[in-house]
């Protein structure tokens, strides 16, 4: 007996042994090398590449089309698979490869037309703009043509064939994120079928305005130069198509005035929801023109955020609502016509066709009125006797949008001035653009820009989907750029964004009703105040410190008013004991959300709950659309409804 176990044991280690070092052999030509040179054609001056202790490339090049093409072949290198998958997903091709599980998303990208979008993009940009991304383009495909060994695993359980990398699919990023972040369409959805069962002033209990107290990022003073039919339940499963996203970034730009070092001090913490392999690809470009160091994004070849010689930028979303839904009522008598202010008018159609692997192809006929695609149809079976159908429209789907443009001339800006000329084309998603720059021999200026296509809006501020046929419901065009929040030097000295309102209310445009609560900012704000007093001035460790910070405010807000208001001296004998135990560790609790402490998890499942109480019962079906961490609604019912 004791001879077949040890027997058996051999043999299971042997198979160990030599899964291990087939599966080295397979993954070797994934490993970085450590010397070498690589023969790329078009290149017009030798680069030299060489990977830091933390794997980070750093590339330096005579030329900057040279340096992208050799970021090309890194990204290639270490992240085709990524590259791939999200040139797949705009395009609307990953039947091709996963089969009929990629069929939904793939009417999704192809109704809303985000490869033709991205190929209009590419003819209206500037010549060097499309030959920076024909260099890195030459560079992902230099790998591909030259790689030997083995793909990712991914690749070959799927066994595709690999296509060239073109510029166009470098400008498929850019139109995702802007359907990841245009997100307010949800809202729509959700509100417009809760009508049914609420009347409109409880909608504003579920959705209540920003409080007054709320931090704002901009104040009016330091602005510059201010010159219905219930739809079908398949509706909301657009939803469900766009992937993880996260409110929770934060940036923040401190004066040189308050810092050690004499210098602005920028800080930024973008998030986007957890991915493997993650969003990000830190990478250092030098030439003798140019100095870019930060985070690039797998598949294009500009720095998204990060800092040149003389500027230092970050990014927060705004969540201004650049997006509507619009409903377009039939011609009863043609439904290949569709109701305008000026009449009936035709519908513009094209037919797409999915491949799908190892099944037939799917071809179905796309829909487009003068706000944009027909998004109702997608998922039905039929829409015969429908007597409307749903539109979407949205900035990131609008021609002439020179986003990469704008990045393109952010990453070479020298100052203020030209930051502004590059975020002038600079369409969409909205976000919110910190700025530093260590100009001179001065303290430096600090700044923020809500840059983007931001609509202007007659009538209502899009909190449902509105009549497509009433005129008063169209956008008639968009805040100027000049008219955009923007800020330079404040005297706070101090800049911060959570994601919470960018401007206060006496700002003259609409710009949403979802921003992020701002406990986060205030939160900020309490810590770099603290710090000014407690040690004078602000350094990159203070500011990484506060990165790091783990107080919730929200917490410390909330927590005293479900206690005070929910637990009184009646029901407290009332409650269990493990009950009893719980509140004693939240009434010591003072919001630190550490990892080793029950007490977050306690309060976050209290507060949850909470919601389900007050509000699933109305809301019905709905609710867990709706569910979320909402401290606003959770406030004003502890605090005004009885």
């Amino acid at each position: 007996m004791k001879r077949i176990i040890r027997r058996g044991l051999l043999v299971t280690i042997g198979l160990t042994l030599v899964s291990s070092i087939g599966m080295l052999v397979w993954i070797s030509p994934l490993l970085h090398t450590s010397d070498g040179t690589i023969s790329l054609k078009g290149l017009k001056a030798p680069v030299e590449l060489i990977r830091d202790q933390h794997g980070i490339p750093h590339i330096k090049a005579t030329h900057l089309n040279d340096a992208y093409a050799a970021l090309g072949f890194m990204h290639a290198r270490d992240r085709f698979w990524q590259m791939e998958m999200t040139r797949r997903l705009g395009a609307g091709r990953l039947a091709e490869v996963i089969g009929r599980p990629g069929i939904r998303s793939d009417k999704m990208m192809r109704t809303l037309g985000l490869g033709r979008l991205a190929k209009r993009q590419y003819e209206q940009l500037a010549e060097p703009v499309r030959q920076s991304l024909q260099a890195y383009a030459r560079g992902v495909n230099h790998w591909l043509a030259t790689h030997r060994g083995a793909l990712s695993p991914a690749f070959v359980l799927f066994d595709f064939t690999l296509e060239k990398w073109r510029p166009t699919d470098s400008l498929l990023w850019g139109k995702l994120m802007g359907l990841r972040l245009s997100r307010n369409w949800r809202r729509e959805l959700l509100r417009y079928r809760l009508l049914d069962r609420l009347p409109r002033d409880k909608m504003r209990d579920l959705w209540p305005a920003m409080p007054t107290d709320d931090p704002v990022s901009i104040s009016l003073s330091e602005m510059q130069n201010l010159s219905l039919n219930k739809i079908e339940q398949s509706f909301a499963q657009l939803d469900q198509l766009i992937g993880p996203f996260s409110e929770a970034s934060n940036a923040w730009a401190i004066s040189g005035k308050r810092t050690v070092s004499g210098k602005p001090i920028l800080a930024n913490d973008p998030h986007l929801g957890f991915s493997i392999p993650i969003l990000w690809y830190l990478a250092r470009i030098e030439t003798p023109e140019q100095s870019l160091i930060g985070a690039t994004v797998p598949g294009m070849p500009f720095h998204i955020l990060g800092q040149n010689k003389n500027i230092a930028w970050g990014l927060t979303t705004t969540s201004g609502d650049t997006a509507d839904l619009y409903i377009e009522k039939l011609d009863p008598k043609n439904s290949n016509q569709y109701l305008t202010p000026a009449g009936l008018k035709p519908f513009k159609s094209r037919t797409e066709i999915i491949q799908v692997s190892n099944h037939e192809p799917v071809e179905f006929t796309v829909r487009e009125t003068r706000h944009g695609p027909v998004v109702s149809n997608l998922f039905l079976k039929s829409t015969a006797g429908r007597p409307t159908v749903l539109s979407f429209k949205a900035t990131f789907l609008a021609d002439h949008d020179q986003t990469p443009a704008a990045i393109y001339h952010l990453n070479r800006a020298k100052d203020w001035p030209t930051f502004l000329q590059a975020l002038e084309l600079f369409h969409a998603p909205q976000q919110n653009i910190m700025y530093a720059d260590s100009i001179g021999h001065g303290e430096g200026n600090i700044g923020l820009v809500a840059a983007g296509r931001m609509p202007v809006r007659r009538h209502g501020q899009g909190w449902w989907p509105q009549a497509g046929w009433r005129k008063e419901n169209d956008w008639p065009g968009y805040i100027p750029f000049n008219e955009l929040p923007k800020t330079l030097n404040p005297p706070s000295g101090i800049i911060v964004n959570a994601n919470n309102r960018i401007v206060d209310q006496q700002y003259p445009y609409y710009l949403s009703d979802d921003f992020a609560p701002g406990y986060r900012a205030a939160r900020i704000l309490q810590e770099l105040n603290r710090t000014d007093k407690q040690i004078g001035k602000q350094s990159v460790d203070s500011s990484a410190r506060l990165q790091r910070d783990e107080v919730s405010l929200m917490a410390q807000k909330i927590l005293p008013l479900m206690i005070g208001k929910l637990l009184t001296a009646s029901l407290s004998p009332h409650l269990s004991t493990t009950a009893q135990s719980a509140l004693v560790i939240l009434k010591k609790w003072r919001g630190k959300m550490t990892i080793d402490s029950p007490a977050p998890l306690i309060f976050n499942a209290w507060l949850r709950e909470l919601i389900r109480t007050i509000a699933a019962d109305e809301l019905g079906p709905h609710f867990r659309r709706y569910w979320y961490v909402r401290s606003h609604f959770i406030r004003l019912v502890l605090t005004q409804k009885k």
